[in-house]
């Protein structure tokens, strides 16, 4: 039996580096992997989610990365 348990991550990438927030976890990698793909699929059909980044602040009015999607992984618990 697999023991090993992943974090469910969502990143955002912003000007002045990446911010990555845990979701969740995954008893398997397999569910892991289902929930990357349901939320990439999400992000494609136009779904806001309820991924945000109220952590950072850019002090620049018209930055590009002031409103950014967010990436979504999972890595190996430690």
């Amino acid at each position: 039996m697999d023991e090993r348990k992943y974090e469910l991550i969502y990143e955002f990438v912003h000007c002045k580096g990446t911010v990555t927030h845990v979701a969740g976890i995954a008893e398997s990698e397999a569910e892991a992997r289902e929930w990357v793909r349901v939320q990439q699929e999400r992000l494609r059909a136009g779904e806001k989610g309820d991924f945000k980044d109220d952590t950072f602040e850019c002090p620049v009015t018209l930055c590009p990365l002031k409103v950014c999607l967010p990436t979504f992984g999972f890595r190996e618990m430690r």
